[in-house]
């Protein structure tokens, strides 16, 4: 500082140095810290989003304990609906021809030993044959004189081939056993048939007793008093499946049909129930359509009906105003001489009527049925119960089907428990041993295996443990002789939708009506 101020004329020396700029460094985008600030953000959206996911799925902490197990399903439902005193409910069928589905067939079947049972059959057919000979021969005997053996029966109007073939079994060619009983006031005849159809239609003869016609599995034994005749059709009947398959080969391939029943009733007062229903129904085969719609209610012990909707002839034949509501008083339905739709409608109270006097009786036999179904666990769950929403409510769905190794012992088991009823004249194929070894036939596996390929049934019930929904689907593929149907397959779907449960119903009479004597002759 002293020589600068001492020599101020002396310029300062250049300084030729430049200071090297400061170039601020980027911090990477994936650096540790950003990391952690990413990994958290997609962290909250994957809560925030799985939170949302399960709260509407009801699953996780949002989970619904479901009504149901499969071990109380059946019992469970049936102790809720009892619970049902009025609702709104709808039934609907439809049946459509559709596009034919991937790997659909017509039922054939596959089993080696068909040409055995067509056999066996006509052996059977010719024993029914032999049967309805021998027991009308019988029965122009006076009590007291029956034969002694079916040789003495030989009657002069019949050559002794055919007469030998009568009363001789068709296989091993010997005379049918027969006795004389009760000191010649009755006989026994005993046959031994080889087919499920002949036993079943040797039940549906007119007339037919387990008392006075023996059945032992496939082994019958005739008296004086088993019916004297016994049809059998010459040719082997057709499953249900395959007759199904055959109706079908005739409906035209844009053929559509629906129908529907939608109804409302209150269930408070037991003996004077209100309820009220819609019959809905359209067709349409290609050239021909149709439509019918029906109302009809019950009021304070009265009922009440209008048409519509009719085909005209079928309107013109009853008799009725179109859109008329006619009233029917069940006071009067035994002192007027009513038209024909005073005769159909007079059906009313009379199901009714009926429905009251075996309601305790149908109600006891479907409860005992379903616990039996539960406890052999006969019907199976096809994949875990899991909420959804149908129609605005929160409901729970069952996919189901029958066990077919269940099948025999709930059989067996519901004959136990029939057995200590008096309701067996009512329900004859419920006691019958000899189905039981239908059931266990390899022509009932072959067919059921077919049923559950082209089925469908799922409930759905609420949260409470009512029903809800019923659906049943169910495909029929035509067989492949019917050339106008190939791709096509017929969709039958059944669906039943049960709501505002235990809800007030409010039900209405109408005030203009015409009382159905005005419509008599």
């Amino acid at each position: 500082m002293q020589n600068e101020q001492q020599n101020p004329n002396l310029a300062p020396q250049q300084n030729n140095f430049q200071p090297t700029p400061v170039v601020k460094s980027k911090r990477p985008l994936f650096s540790r810290g950003n990391i952690f600030i990413i990994v958290a953000v997609v962290l909250l959206v994957l809560i925030i989003v799985g939170v949302a996911y399960a709260y509407v799925m009801k699953i996780g902490p949002f989970a619904v304990t479901s009504p149901y197990t499969e071990k109380n399903l059946l019992s469970g439902i049936l102790e809720a609906a009892s619970k049902i005193k009025s609702s709104s409910y709808s039934v609907s069928m439809s049946l459509a021809m559709g596009e034919r589905d991937n790997g659909a067939k017509p039922f054939i079947s596959k089993l080696s030993n068909t040409d055995e049972i067509i056999k066996q059959y006509k052996n059977d057919y010719a024993r029914a044959n032999g049967v309805t000979y021998i027991l009308g021969q019988l029965a122009y005997q006076k009590t007291g004189a029956y034969p002694a053996t079916l040789a003495a029966l030989r009657s002069s109007y019949a050559s002794s081939t055919a007469f030998v073939g009568w009363i001789s079994d068709p296989v091993t060619g010997k005379e049918y056993n027969y006795s004389v009983t009760e000191g010649g006031s009755n006989f026994a005849l005993v046959i031994n048939f080889e087919t499920n159809d002949a036993i079943s239609a040797i039940k549906k003869a007119y007339n037919f007793s387990d008392i006075t016609t023996i059945i032992n599995g496939k082994t019958v034994t005739f008296t004086k008093d088993s019916p004297s005749y016994l049809y059998l059709s010459s040719t082997l009947p057709k499953p249900f499946i395959v007759t199904l398959s055959d109706y079908s080969a005739y409906l035209p391939p844009e053929s559509k049909f629906s129908g529907s029943i939608s109804a409302q009733s209150d269930l408070n007062n037991e003996d004077s129930a209100d309820w009220k229903f819609n019959i809905d129904a359209g067709g349409d085969y290609g050239d021909m359509t149709y439509k019918a719609n029906l109302d009809a209610l019950k009021k304070d012990g009265m009922y009440y009906f209008r048409i519509n909707n009719m085909p005209g002839f079928l309107l013109l034949m009853l008799g009725l105003d179109k859109g008329q509501w006619v009233k029917i008083d069940p006071s009067k339905t035994q002192e007027n001489n009513y038209s024909t739709a005073g005769s159909l409608a007079s059906g009313l109270p009379e199901t009714e009527k009926f429905y009251k006097e075996h309601r305790q009786e149908i109600t006891d036999l479907l409860k005992k049925i379903i616990e039996t179904a539960d406890s052999d666990g006969l019907i199976h769950l096809k994949n875990s119960v899991r909420a959804e929403k149908i129609d605005g409510r929160e409901l729970f769905r069952y996919d189901l089907e029958i066990s077919k190794n269940a099948i025999v012992t709930f059989y067996k088991h519901l004959q136990q428990e029939v057995e200590k009823t008096d309701i067996t004249s009512d329900y004859p194929m419920v006691i019958d041993t000899g189905y039981i070894e239908y059931l266990q036939s390899p022509e009932f596996s072959e067919i059921f295996d077919y049923y559950q390929e082209n089925s469908s049934l799922t409930l759905w019930t609420d949260s409470q443990g009512y029903p809800a929904v019923l659906s049943y689907s169910f495909r029929i593929i035509p067989p492949d002789s019917a050339t106008q149907l190939k791709n096509k397959q017929a969709n039958i779907d059944f669906r039943l939708n049960i709501d505002d449960i235990n809800k007030p119903v409010n039900i209405e009479a109408p005030q203009d009506f015409k009382n159905i004597e005005e419509y008599s002759k």
